[in-house]
């Protein structure tokens, strides 16, 4: 209950005026200067989070139940890496199958007017400190998340 007011504000910015603009150098930013916490569970993540990505619900936790067959209809299609989060900011990374396996690697955003941006690594990140190292090192682009997972 006390994200509740948090979760109808974040709810209502994003569906009145959807994705903002904003730059993917936040998240090189929030990377570098960001204190994480990293979380051992799918429901450890923020409630709010769930009303963009209301299929990460079904997300079985690290070393949990995965089916990477697209041909089985079974809810856990993706399996979380490592989700962390620096105040209201989340980074998910996760592995999915879709049209084929693959993996995501989700910057949510929240700024100073509880706008939500989302980003892709468009990669497969296993811990926080491997995106960390992978990122700050490589330049490693982070784009503006499409609103679709493949």
């Amino acid at each position: 209950m006390k994200y509740l007011p948090l979760i109808c504000f974040l709810m209502l910015t994003s569906l009145a005026i959807g994705q903002p603009e904003a730059d993917s150098a936040v998240c090189t930013s929030l990377l570098k200067s960001s204190e994480f916490t990293v979380v051992e569970t799918v429901h450890e993540i923020a409630p709010w989070v769930f009303l963009k990505f209301t299929e990460w619900e079904k997300m079985s936790d690290p070393g949990k139940k995965f089916i990477s067959s697209e041909k089985k209809n079974n809810s856990h299609k993706r399996r979380l890496f490592f989700a962390a989060h620096s105040g209201d900011n989340w980074i998910v990374s996760y592995e999915h199958m879709g049209s084929d396996y693959h993996a995501h690697c989700i910057f949510i955003t929240v700024n100073e007017r509880n706008e939500i941006s989302v980003f892709d690594a468009c990669n497969e990140f296993k811990t926080l400190e491997v995106l960390k190292t992978t990122v700050l090192s490589l330049n490693l682009p982070i784009e503006k998340w499409d609103g679709i997972e493949y």
